[in-house]
């Protein structure tokens, strides 16, 4: 570990030089018949508008003069010192935009592999442009929905939407802030601002409005890479740092091959041979630990365990531990975590699948605890070393560097960045080693990891209990603990290093807690901060009518302010009234129409649902078949009949009511409010807060004022 740490701190300690780089956008004449995004590789529309914005300060739209329109002035937002420039013929434009890219290092686009770069490469093609004049290359790819690679001859091109659109970036750098991968998406969570927001098609836009609209995609794109002290740009040169990759490959490709490279550069380092999975297939069988023919439970070599599991090659490993949660209302409850679990089992007990069942006679008797499986005792193995190098170095260095407010803005910004870079690593190592397409993939490796946590969750539990701590709750990493006075967490934090060689510190406090009867189901409050921990909830997500969402906060304010049990009955009687309230306003015309409101976006064109037609399609349908005869009645042109059927396309979020009737739903501006399905709202209404209530000991039969038969015993 010393020696590995003092070779490679250096990654993280060299400061990282701000290159010069341009962000760039195109936008294209759609065909008067045609509102799908066009193919890049027929490249059969004009370029229409180029717009860039780089580091350095310029900001530059080259615009294609066409029939039909006059310049008569720039957009009020358009930036004073941004330039506009007109070119009379489509190859000039993309010559003299050539030019630009040449002159930069780095190139930023937003989905440019997919549609900018490859658009331009083909486009000027079209045009029989010089080849020796074309900065780009296009080559096919294996990058995340990636149909194209594109690179630049001189410089680096980041495309932006495959590194936001990776799963591990989007949920452990910024945990979950952006719902989805488009620019507008990410923009407004990160930047808090978005796109032009505008009515007309792109190639209806007059000069002036087109030359903001191009400039502003410009804009953000390069602003996500310079916000929070370059926050992103830290980022993409520490990820290529730790990997050991270049950045056009480290962008396009996801975790598993950052980690395999990872590896792969420590064995070569060494002069090991790197083993086939095949290989360590056969010589680490493992599956010693397993199920019954029901799928449910395990029995270990030992007979300890009962719990579900994980499948490979028709096998099963030990999944994460869950204990049944003691439904109800809690007052003081603490939680215990145990830091990096996973991560930090892989150091501690030296993981690596070399190490586990090693062929060394004196450490067959060394097993680890809570598995069949013995451990190497002469070596360290290569997960455990770098994998406890990144949790080590994240949590006891950079971590509390990040906090410390004795150093600069910018010195705990830059510390931040490069804990949010190893935390990308540490939350996905096990996923990593747990997956049979992990071309290290050790069956033992990964039922030693979720083995150790299962003994050490529960010994922890019944070390909680000895000490007199009622555990109300347990799952993977951490324990729910009862009214705990400091002492007993102290004694059980310093059990836990001392027997478990783990770190479980206190991780937070809940004033007022409601546990459901269902695992990963309840509301806690902070203590102090009455910051709400809601997890499990229907009532969450982003679907939900906007009647149910405002009755949701209202139940929320009244529980932040709870914190003993006469305050509870107080406030249980006011959210009796309150869904009450709610059931009784529902078709009575206290709500608006968009109060009723759901949004679903499209996930594929609406022609390719055929199968199974979602009831959001179904309105849809509805809709487009009655606007297009309202205008057929109308004698409207054929180009607006087109523009009906093409105004659902893939990825547009569709507003729309569930309604009476056969189909069920009407779009939100083809409906009224008497069409609203009360029936069907009542339910929706009982279905998002029924988790709530259920933790709050509140059934639906006493909100609607229907006993139980215990009432009248």
């Amino acid at each position: 570990m010393q020696e590995f740490s003092e070779k490679f701190i250096d990654i993280f300690l060299t400061p990282i030089p701000d290159v010069k780089r341009l962000a760039m956008d195109i936008e294209v004449k759609v065909g008067e018949r045609d509102f799908r995004i066009p193919d890049p590789r027929l490249a059969a529309q004009e370029i229409i508008s180029i717009s860039f914005v780089a580091s350095d300060g310029l900001k530059l739209v080259y615009m294609l003069e066409r029939e039909g329109f006059n310049f008569n002035k720039l957009h009020e937002s358009f930036p004073n010192d941004a330039k506009l420039y007109f070119f009379k013929t489509e190859k000039e434009l993309l010559v003299e935009s050539f030019r630009i890219l040449w002159d930069y290092p780095v190139v930023i686009t937003f989905n440019g592999d997919n549609f900018d770069l490859s658009y331009m490469f083909h486009r000027a093609e079209k045009l029989k442009i010089e080849r020796d004049l074309n900065p780009i290359h296009v080559k096919r790819g294996f990058g995340i929905m990636s149909k194209a690679e594109c690179d630049l001859r001189k410089g680096v091109h980041i495309d932006v939407f495959n590194f936001f659109f990776n799963r591990s970036i989007s949920g452990y750098a910024f945990s979950g802030a952006y719902q989805n991968a488009s620019l507008n998406s990410i923009s407004a969570a990160l930047l808090g601002e978005k796109k032009y927001a505008h009515e007309e098609e792109i190639h209806d836009m007059e000069y002036g409005v087109l030359a903001w609209y191009n400039l502003k995609d410009s804009i953000l794109t390069l602003e996500l890479t310079r916000f929070n002290n370059s926050l992103v740009w830290n980022l993409i040169i520490l990820l290529c740092r730790i990997t050991k990759m270049p950045i056009h490959d480290m962008i396009r490709r996801q975790i598993s091959t950052w980690i395999q490279n990872i590896f792969y550069f420590e064995h070569r380092r060494n002069n090991f041979l790197i083993p086939r999975r095949s290989e360590i297939k056969n010589v680490k069988k493992g599956g010693e630990i397993s199920f019954k023919s029901d799928g449910q439970k395990i029995l270990a070599s030992n007979g300890q365990f009962t719990a579900p599991g994980n499948d490979f090659d028709g096998q099963k490993f030990l999944g994460a531990y869950v204990v049944a949660p003691v439904a109800g209302i809690h007052y003081n409850v603490v939680v215990m975590d145990f830091s990096s679990l996973y991560p930090s089992i892989i150091k501690e007990f030296n993981l690596s699948y070399e190490t586990v069942l090693c062929p060394h006679k004196d450490d067959e008797k060394h097993l680890v605890k809570g598995t069949p499986y013995h451990i190497c005792t002469h070596k360290m193995g290569i997960f455990a070393y770098v994998v406890g190098f990144f949790r080590d170095t994240r949590v006891k260095y950079f971590k509390p560097k990040s906090a410390d407010k004795s150093l600069s803005q910018k010195q705990r910004s830059y510390y931040y960045t490069i804990q949010q870079a190893l935390k990308v690593f540490i939350n996905a190592s096990y996923g990593v080693f747990g997956s049979q397409n992990f071309p290290l993939f050790c069956l033992p490796v990964a039922e030693s990891t979720t083995g150790i946590g299962q003994y050490s969750i529960k010994q922890t539990i019944m070390k909680a209990e000895q000490l007199g701590v009622e555990v109300l709750y347990g799952d993977t990493d951490s324990v729910f603990l009862s009214n705990p006075s400091k002492s007993q967490m102290k004694e059980i934090s310093d059990w836990s290093k001392k027997e478990l060689d783990l770190d479980l510190e206190e991780e937070k406090t809940y004033q007022f807690l409601a546990l459901s009867q269902r695992k990963k189901n309840y509301i806690g409050i902070y203590k102090d901060t009455k910051y709400v921990d809601i997890k499990g909830l229907v009532v969450k997500k982003k679907n939900t009518p906007e009647f149910i969402k405002k009755a949701f906060s209202q139940l929320l304010e009244i529980l932040k302010q709870i914190t003993n049990d006469d305050e509870f009955q107080l406030a249980r009687k006011e959210i009796i009234a309150i869904v009450k309230d709610n059931l009784k306003k529902i078709g009575s015309g206290a709500f608006a129409l968009e109060d009723y409101a759901i949004n679903i976006s499209l996930k594929k064109h609406l022609k390719d649902y055929t199968k199974s037609v979602p009831q959001h399609v179904r309105a849809v349908n509805a809709f487009i078949e009655r606007e297009i005869k309202k205008a057929q009645d109308n004698k409207a042109s054929k180009n607006e009949i087109i523009a009906i059927k093409n105004r659902y396309q893939k990825g547009v979020v569709v507003q729309f009511i569930k309604s009476k009737g056969p189909i069920g739903a009407k779009v939100t501006e083809h409906a009224k409010l008497q069409d609203i399905n009360s029936k069907k709202y009542r339910e929706l209404l009982k279905s998002a807060l029924e988790q709530v209530l259920d933790a709050l000991g509140i059934s639906f039969e006493e909100i609607k004022g229907i006993k139980k038969m215990d009432a009248f015993i």
